[in-house]
């Protein structure tokens, strides 16, 4: 039974040390590898937030409607998806390969990308990008749950921390709301 028990600590080493070499957990590649992964998640996380800030702008200072700014934000992102294709497949690249795999069941995403990206436009017009942003993050938590329900399992660790600094980030964006800077009257004489 000793011998038993220490082949399985054993084993159960071995396998932590497999899954950190599978996770990059060790090397100084592997801290490369985070390095530039925390610093994309970063930089994409700036680009958001500046762009939620400039179509709520465009949104809420203007009566453009929220349809009309996803239709030309499709119309811009269309050529640039294209663009990509054809830099990724060089001189092989043909329009028509783009779509020769779709079927009738490839127009659901479509659609329903389309309807929600009008929504999300509506929110953003009607509640700004933080209501928006809280949406979107309620979403991923709904997700991760039934995620969680329908797999069986419990939630990864990261996750649970995650659901953790979003409920303590969001009660602290509610109990201690931004002041509006209020603008000053002129006295006229």
């Amino acid at each position: 039974k000793a011998k038993a028990k220490a082949k399985a600590k054993a084993k159960g080493k071995d396998g932590e040390k497999a899954q950190t070499a599978a996770s990059g957990g060790g090397g100084a590649a592997s801290a490369a590898a985070r390095a530039a992964g925390a610093t994309s998640v970063l930089v994409a996380s700036a680009l958001s937030g500046l762009s939620g800030a400039m179509c709520q702008f465009a949104l809420q200072g203007s009566e453009k409607l929220p349809a009309m700014m996803t239709l030309e934000m499709a119309i811009t992102g269309v050529p640039m998806v294209l663009l990509a294709e054809r830099v990724a497949a060089g001189d092989e690249f043909r329009l028509s390969a783009v779509y020769e795999s779709w079927t009738a069941w490839a127009l659901v995403p479509v659609l329903s990308s389309a309807i929600g990206g009008i929504l999300v436009g509506e929110i953003t017009k009607r509640l700004g990008s933080i209501a928006k942003g809280f949406a979107v993050t309620c979403g991923l938590v709904l997700t991760g749950v039934f995620q969680s329900v329908f797999a069986g399992a419990a939630p990864p660790r990261a996750h649970v921390v995650s659901l953790i600094v979003i409920v303590i980030s969001t009660w602290v964006h509610t109990a201690f709301p931004p002041v509006e800077k209020r603008k000053k009257k002129r006295k006229t004489g």
